[in-house]
C-alpha cells in the first residue's frame, strides 16, 4: 500500500505510512502496540484502525536545509497535548533498524506518549562544539517547537534520549535548558571535557546516564580513556552527573547501590550511583561485564541494540521517565 504525503504548510511536512501486515511485523515490537491515528494535527485523514498508530515521517526546514524525523503517535483519537521522548540515535545507526532495537515504544504505549527520532545529517551529529552541533541544537529545538505549536507534544513532559554522539547532543542541549526537559537519559556517553564550563543548566534537570564497564568510549569515574574522534575527551560519568547535580542543589555525596537483578541477566551486574539531597533525580547505572555489548549499544551500530539477553537498558530509561512523565 503507497504512503500518502501531505503538501508542506508553515514548513511541515508529514509522510503517513499505512502499514501492511509485513511492515506491521517489522516495526512492531508487540502485537497492538500501535494506537489509532487521526490526522486532526495536520488535516489528515484517518488512515488506519484505531489499532494500528500513525507512523510518519515529519520535514521541516531548518537553516534552509530540509531536515526529517520519524515520528510514532500513540492515542491519535485522545485528542491533546502528550509526553514527548525524542531519540537521538548514535551514529550510522539507522533510524528504522533503532526502532526494531529498542522497545521504548511498547512500554511508553500505555502513557499515550509520542516517539520522535529526528535524522542527522549524513548520519551522524555535529561535532561537540562548531557550526554542524549548533546547526543540529537548533534544527532538535526547533522540531520540538513544531510538535508542540501542533498540539501533539506537552511543553511540560519534554523527554530527551541520547545514544553515543546523540547522547553529547542531548547533554548539550540539556546544559542550555532551552526547553525545559522533564527527563534525560544519556547511553555510552558524556559531556565533552571542553563544555564542562560553560554547561550551566538554568533549573534542575532528572539526567539518568547508561554505561558499560569496560567500555572504551567513556569513563565512569576519573582515569584514562580512549574516546571517538568525532566528540574529542568525554568527562567521566561522575564529573557530569556532577555538573547536573550542582544544578539540581545536590548535596552528601553519592549513593552506591546494587542495581534490582531484574533487567540484568547472564551474568551481568550493575550498580546504581545516586547524588544525594537532589530536588530530581541525577543518577547514573553501571553495567559491569558487558561494555557495549551488553545492551550499551556502539557508534559503530551494531546489532545488539538496545536490548540484548543481558540488559534491556531501553526497559531502565523508560522506568527512570515513567514517574516524570505522570
Amino acid at each position: 500500500m503507497a504512503d500518502r504525503q501531505d503538501e508542506p504548510a508553515n514548513g511541515w511536512q508529514v509522510t503517513v505510512v499505512q502499514l501492511t501486515a509485513r511492515r506491521l511485523r517489522l516495526l512492531a515490537l508487540s502485537a497492538g502496540f500501535l494506537a489509532g491515528a487521526c490526522g486532526t494535527m495536520i488535516g489528515l485523514a484517518c488512515l488506519v484502525s484505531p489499532a494500528v498508530a500513525a507512523v510518519g515521517r515529519v520535514t521541516i526546514v531548518s537553516a534552509g536545509t530540509p531536515r526529517t524525523a520519524i515520528l510514532i503517535e500513540h492515542r491519535r483519537l485522545k485528542k491533546g497535548r502528550r509526553p514527548a521522548i525524542i531519540v537521538l540515535r548514535a551514529a550510522r545507526k539507522q533510524g528504522v533498524r533503532l526502532r526494531r532495537s529498542l522497545s521504548l515504544e511498547e512500554m511508553a504505549r500505555t502513557s499515550g506518549a509520542v516517539l520522535v527520532y529526528p535524522d542527522p545529517l549524513s548520519g551522524h551529529w555535529g561535532n561537540a562544539s562548531g557550526p554542524e552541533a549548533n546547526r543540529d541544537i537548533h534544527f532538535v529545538r526547533e522540531l520540538i517547537a513544531k510538535l508542540v505549536g501542533h498540539g501533539i507534544a506537552n511543553p511540560n513532559k519534554l523527554f530527551l534520549a541520547g545514544i553515543g554522539s546523540g547522547g553529547t547532543l542531548a547533554l548539550r542541549l540539556a546544559c542550555e535548558g532551552k526547553p525545559r526537559f522533564a527527563g534525560v537519559a544519556v547511553l555510552a556517553s558524556s559531556l565533552p571535557s571542553g563544555l564542562a564550563a560553560s554547561c550551566l543548566p538554568p533549573s534542575p534537570v532528572p539526567l539518568l546516564m547508561i554505561s558499560g564497564a569496560p567500555d572504551s568510549t567513556v569513563a565512569h569515574q576519573d582515569g584514562p580513556e580512549t574516546l571517538p574522534q568525532e566528540t574529542g575527551g568525554l568527562l567521566p560519568v561522575d564529573k557530569t552527573l556532577g555538573l547536573f547535580g550542582k544544578a539540581a542543589g545536590c548535596g552528601g555525596g553519592m549513593t552506591r547501590t546494587v542495581y534490582p537483578g531484574k533487567e540484568i541477566h547472564s551474568g551481568a551486574r550493575a550498580y546504581l550511583d545516586k547524588l544525594n539531597n537532589c530536588t530530581v533525580p541525577v543518577e547514573a547505572i553501571q553495567i559491569e561485564g558487558g561494555g557495549h555489548a551488553a545492551g550499551v549499544p556502539s557508534e559503530a551500530g551494531a546489532e545488539v541494540g538496545l536490548t540484548n539477553g543481558d540488559v534491556n537498558t531501553a526497559k531502565l530509561v523508560w522506568e527512570f521517565f515513567r514517574p516524570l512523565a505522570s
